[in-house]
């Protein structure tokens, strides 16, 4: 009961204030649909370049990680007869 006191007077304050507020103040030309507004065609290069941002991120993370895969797959530089001859072994022993 004491929540509902304090919660709805101030629900009534701010939505009376929302009715009484210029129209003005409720939004910009990018929200208000001018699509001719400098604004506007600011406010689109700005996403644009975010979301370039964005995919050259991801690109390099896709690159990273299929260097990574490339790499793994690669024989090791130092890898001799013997230790492949061992790594074999192992994997007979695994299957029989």
């Amino acid at each position: 009961m004491r929540f509902a006191r304090l919660i709805v007077p101030r629900v009534i304050a701010v939505l009376g204030l929302a009715v009484l507020a210029p129209a003005g103040a409720f939004g910009c030309a990018v929200c208000m649909g001018d699509p001719a507004a400098p604004m506007t065609a600011g406010m689109n290069m700005a996403i644009w370049a975010l979301l370039g941002v964005t995919w050259t991120v991801l690109s390099g993370f896709v690159a990273f990680f299929l260097h990574l895969r490339k790499r793994a797959r690669r024989p090791m530089a130092g890898a001799t007869q013997v230790d492949t001859a061992w790594r074999d072994g192992l994997r007979s022993e695994r299957n029989g």
